[in-house]
């Protein structure tokens, strides 16, 4: 594996048949990388390589296409990302996949400190986001802030979204 180093011990590993099943897998063997080895390595090293393939994999959708997917001239801490692009972060969690086999399965799972659990689909998200950004247009707002997204919306999914 990884020298990878997080201050303890792991305490489960999957097994080669679920490693050869994965999303990470399938990546390595898609990029002709052979090993996690050198996908840490090639990933690391061909920065705007690897996000490049992690974003065309995970089919985030740009309405502008970037013009470089990231530029490191004024160092790593203060990299620019997805140049010149513009995407909707709605449309690539949420509306892209409405009327899709995704549609249907578990978006968000929650479990409240009581132990109360909740779940929602992409579409029940989908249609609980479109009630809130609906709420704010009624409101006179076109753009609401994440702020202004409390928590218990989601808690609540009351048929009213206001800001708290």
């Amino acid at each position: 594996m990884s020298e990878f180093q997080f201050g303890g011990e792991f305490v489960w590993w999957p097994s080669p048949e679920l490693i050869a099943k994965s999303n990470l897998q399938q990546f390595i063997e898609k990029h002709r990388l052979g090993s996690y080895d050198e996908l840490m390595r090639r990933s690391t090293t061909d920065i705007a390589w690897f996000w490049d393939s992690v974003l065309r994999d995970l089919d985030i959708q740009f309405y502008k296409p970037y013009s470089r997917v990231v530029d490191l001239r004024d160092g790593k801490p203060w990299a620019k990302w997805c140049v010149d692009g513009e995407m909707n972060i709605v449309h690539n969690m949420l509306d892209k996949y409405a009327g899709t086999a995704t549609d249907r399965k578990p978006a968000i799972k929650s479990e409240t400190e009581d132990g109360t659990s909740r779940s929602f689909t992409y579409k029940e998200l989908r249609e609980q986001v479109d009630r809130m950004a609906n709420s704010y247009a009624v409101l006179g707002s076109a753009k609401a802030t994440p702020l202004e997204c409390s928590c218990r919306w989601f808690r609540k999914s009351s048929s009213r979204c206001s800001p708290s």
